[in-house]
């Protein structure tokens, strides 16, 4: 799986392993906030990289996950 973030190019697991996607998913994100303004550890920029860590989550459990056992649980 390939994808760039601030003109590197980024390499990854592709599926069925979620690695590569998450990693993309989440830099893509983050690509859109000055997170060098925000400076490392600060509040800012642990909420953002949270918030973009928790919908590359979500998006794998809806996307990626397993079709069958989310019609099991009613999802």
């Amino acid at each position: 799986m390939r994808s760039s973030y601030r003109g590197f190019e980024i390499l990854g697991f592709p599926p069925p392993s979620s690695g590569g996607v998450h990693v993309a998913q989440i830099l893509n994100i983050l690509e859109q906030f000055d997170v060098k303004a925000m400076g490392a550890n600060s509040a800012d920029f642990i909420h953002v990289a949270a918030e973009a860590m928790k919908a590359a989550f979500a998006d794998r459990a809806w996307w990626l996950g397993d079709a069958d056992l989310r019609l099991c649980l009613g999802a």
